[in-house]
């Protein structure tokens, strides 16, 4: 699960390791290990963090349970680890002694010394776990390692090896030669370099696509990325990012390429169905490394210059050092309370409650629905659905399904009184889709800002305030003619409340630990300090005796 997941930072400067825990970023453990470490792999089954200290020539084997360590001396200089899939062995690289330890996970022992290149800075392995790949920068080849038995082949490539990735059917590894300035593919079953792609000025990373279509090279020295087509070695794309690209991570699902520029303290987000740049996130000091959860949900950065980690949000572009997500189920209630909607954000389903004698139906959406609003009539439930990027717009009578196109990333919707209008906010797209009810036409897609994540509509229907969690501020759109105007407020505003009168909207700001109230009349903001980590608001009606008393004065 989530909540037990941790990230593992090596502190080159400090002789430590950071453990992070996902969810909430708290760093729960500072662990002592050798000189200057440099590198970390994992067991698969989460049990053992293996740490390279390359100026203490050891590697420190770390119990994830209670954080323990142990140190297994190996050659000169580690500076990369990688472990075989049945995670039996951890495979090290020894830049300076020219040799990789194997290490069997079990002993600790290191079961062989393999004698490789010159100058071995990566490695890679199969999925099948059969061969170890070992980039020599110095001898300008690559060392292949069978693993059942330590034997070692040489594959000549280009000057100065220093990434390696294989793609996930196992058929090809890829390697970025970075003074030749090109990518060189290696057949695994015959061991050719079946090609050699010329890329940007100095490539130094390289990571393919969960579905072995593209491989995405980061040229440090020209600031930007080559993105190769795997099936005929063409380069179909140059996406110019930040300076000095350093590594790539791409998202579980193949949706987004993660970029560290070292020279722009900034991480580029690529969305890879149409190599546009989503959005270039500031980050710590000479971000070096990134890493991506296995649900997709946080890319980790590590800032070397800065001595921070970066937390981004997957889903909604968002860097902050406090993460609290909470993975509310939504709810919407036609009118008369007949029937009670549910939105099941892991089945892609929504489910059909009978409020009168609870039976259940359960009605086919598409993936991921996380928002639910049903108009004033009580005919139509829509549902944001997060992962295909629509909406499903079903009847209640007898349930028919119609999916209708919005931005990235739908995840909440707002229907006004009138019934005509539903908005939809694409936290993904940082715009919100505005809906024509009687026609399911798309009648406006309006701009706000980053991370979109509540909205309130005003009792009287004219106006729409949206929460931007990650530029911390509300966008108030005017209803008849679209018109946007930003209202700053405290920090990650998550929340809106309007009072029945339309007077007053609140704000509730999770990190800033205030409420913002928004006076309606003028957009003037006056702050309330309330208590930590503000995530939902609600407001009472008004009564009779306060309606009174007001007409009274």
């Amino acid at each position: 699960m989530v909540n037990n997941a941790f990230v593992y930072v090596a502190n080159l400067g400090s002789n430590n390791v950071s453990k992070i825990k996902v969810w909430d970023n708290p760093v729960v453990a500072t662990i002592g290990v050798g000189k200057s470490p440099i590198a970390i792999g994992i067991t698969p089954d989460g049990q053992f963090a293996y740490v390279a200290n390359r100026l203490s020539n050891n590697i420190s084997k770390i119990k994830i349970s209670d954080n323990s360590a142990t140190t297994i001396t190996v050659g000169a200089a580690p500076g990369a680890i990688a472990i075989t899939p049945d995670g039996q062995f951890a495979y090290v690289a020894n830049e300076h002694s020219n040799n990789v330890s194997k290490i069997n996970i079990s002993t600790d022992n290191v079961d062989a010394t393999i004698t490789v290149g010159t100058g071995p800075g990566a490695i890679a392995i199969t999925p099948d776990g059969q061969f170890a790949y070992v980039a020599n920068r110095l001898s300008n080849n690559i060392s292949k390692i069978k693993i059942s038995d330590n034997s070692a082949t040489t594959i000549t490539v280009g000057a100065a090896p220093g990434a390696i990735a294989i793609t996930p059917d196992g058929q090809f590894a890829y390697v970025a030669n970075e003074h030749s300035n090109n990518v060189s593919k290696i057949n695994i079953s015959t061991d050719n370099v079946d090609a050699t792609i010329t890329v940007g000025t100095g490539p130094g990373a390289i990571a393919i696509t969960p579905d072995g279509q593209f491989a995405y090279v980061a040229n440090r020295l020209s600031n930007n990325i080559s993105k190769i087509k795997i099936s005929d070695n063409s380069v179909v794309a140059t996406i110019d990012v930040g300076t000095n690209p350093q590594a790539i991570a791409i998202t579980p699902y193949g949706q987004f390429a993660y970029v560290t520029n070292l020279g722009s303290n900034s991480v580029s987000k690529i969305k890879i169905s149409d190599n546009s740049i989503v959005d270039n996130m500031t980050v710590g000091t000479n971000p070096q490394t990134t890493a991506i959860t296995p649900y997709g949900r946080f890319d980790y950065v590590a800032n070397e210059g800065s001595n921070t980690m970066s937390n981004i949000q997957v889903s909604y572009n968002c860097v902050t050092n406090i993460n609290i997500r909470t993975q509310t189920e939504t709810i919407g209630i036609t009118e008369y309370e007949r029937f009670d909607y549910v939105a099941n954000g892991g089945s892609s389903n929504i489910s059909k409650i009978q409020v009168s004698d609870d039976p259940v139906a359960n009605i086919a959406v598409e993936e991921g629905p996380s928002g639910i609003r049903i108009n004033p009539e009580g005919q139509f439930p829509y549902v944001a659905n997060s992962l295909p990027d629509n909406v499903s717009k079903v009847k209640v009578s007898d349930d028919p399904v119609a999916n209708i196109s919005v931005g990235e990333g739908p995840s909440t919707i707002g229907i006004t009184p009138d019934g005509r209008f539903a908005y939809i906010i694409n936290s993904g797209s940082n715009n919100v889709s505005k809906i024509q009810i009687s026609d399911n036409a798309i009648v406006a897609i309006i701009n706000v800002g980053r991370n979109p994540r509540a909205i309130g509509i005003t009792p009287d229907g004219q106006f729409v305030y949206v929460a931007n969690l990650c530029s911390n501020n509300v966008s108030k759109i005017n209803v008849s003619d679209n018109s946007v105007t930003n209202i700053t407020v405290g920090i990650h505003p998550r929340a809106i409340g309007i009072t029945p009168d339309g007077q007053f909207v609140y704000i509730a700001n999770l990190c800033s630990n205030n409420v913002s109230q928004i006076k309606a009349s003028d957009d003037s903001v006056t702050n309330i300090t309330v208590g930590t980590a503000p995530m939902a608001i609600a407001i009472t009606p008004i009564t009779e005796p306060e309606i009174n008393n007001n007409m009274e004065e």
